[in-house]
């Protein structure tokens, strides 16, 4: 059971040295939640986001593909990628988000360049998922009760708890026999895909055309579409239009927001366009949607994006 006491620490950033990379974890919430507060509505963050799954099951979805959440896993979530967790979801765990810097001085490397491996590994890790060999959970609470003692010396021994957790993600990212298992990508042309799924995400909502994304990506409108015909079999227009059901659809489903605020939110100024557009592309309208599946699921989900 953890203690109110250290809701304190809540919103966070602790503060870690490991040679010349300065790790910044940011607690939230789901740091200090073992029922984990889910997060349906696909979103993507500028940091890293690590889950541990502790017990209970469920999926989650990361860059469009959908993965089991297994107990005593890690996942492990790259900066830009887009997920989500689905709402039957019933996992116990822990998560929290973590950011570096780099010094350039010389002052602050470790013996034998340990500090340039560690600079190597964290700039080559990616969406991943492993089993957590090292119980990073236990790992979490031993904080957890850090927080709640606050005995001397116990922000030290915090920074040294999350520093054991960092080599341990480190450690199971790169064994020295076996192979990590990261998320499959579309190698060569997966720089310019995430360029465009994050312009799609963007700017779904805004009055933006195809030359802005041709412009950001260094081609021409026509080598534009040749792209999206070969890499999502669409085109600009459908691209955009499939991420505003996308999100309407999740906004219907997972807040409580009315249907004429869900209309201006994916950039339509008359909810009349929204609606005819919604029931032609997924066949019902808003309201009927949101009603059918709140009677099937029992109770809506009050959930906001976080």
């Amino acid at each position: 059971m953890i203690s109110n006491d250290i809701t304190q620490f809540k919103d966070m950033e602790i503060c870690v040295d490991i040679g010349r990379i300065r790790f910044f974890i940011m607690l939230d919430s789901n740091f200090f939640n073992e029922k984990h507060i889910l997060s349906f509505l696909r979103h993507k963050h500028g940091v890293f986001e690590i889950f541990f799954i502790k017990n209970g099951k469920g999926k989650m979805t990361i860059r469009n593909q959908e993965h089991d959440l297994k107990k005593n896993h890690i996942y492990f979530v790259n900066k830009g990628s887009f997920h989500k967790q689905l709402s039957t979801n019933t996992i116990e765990g822990y998560s929290f988000q973590l950011r570096y810097e780099v010094f350039e001085t010389t002052e602050h490397r470790t013996q034998s360049g340990e500090s340039e491996q560690f600079l190597e590994k964290i700039k080559g890790m990616d969406d991943f998922i492993l089993e957590d060999k090292y119980d990073n959970c236990s790992i979490i609470e031993k904080i957890h009760q850090e927080m709640a003692d606050q005995s001397f010396g116990f922000y030290t021994k915090i920074q040294t708890y999350f520093t054991q957790i960092i080599i341990n993600i480190l450690r199971l990212c790169y064994p020295k026999n076996g192979n990590k298992k990261v998320l499959a990508k579309k190698n060569v042309d997966q720089s310019r895909t995430k360029i465009i799924d994050n312009f799609i995400y963007d700017n779904f909502n805004t009055n933006c055309y195809s030359y802005d994304l041709a412009n950001l990506l260094g081609v021409s409108e026509r080598q534009l579409n040749r792209i999206l015909k070969e890499e999502y079999n669409t085109g600009f227009k459908q691209k955009m239009l499939e991420m505003r059901m996308e999100v309407a659809m999740d906004y219907l489903l997972h807040t409580d927001f009315n249907i004429d605020q869900i209309s201006e939110m994916v950039g339509y100024n008359e909810p009349s366009n929204f609606n005819a557009i919604f029931k032609k592309k997924i066949g019902v309208s808003p309201g009927p949607y949101r009603k059918c599946h709140v009677e099937k699921d029992g109770s809506k989900l009050n959930e906001r994006s976080m």
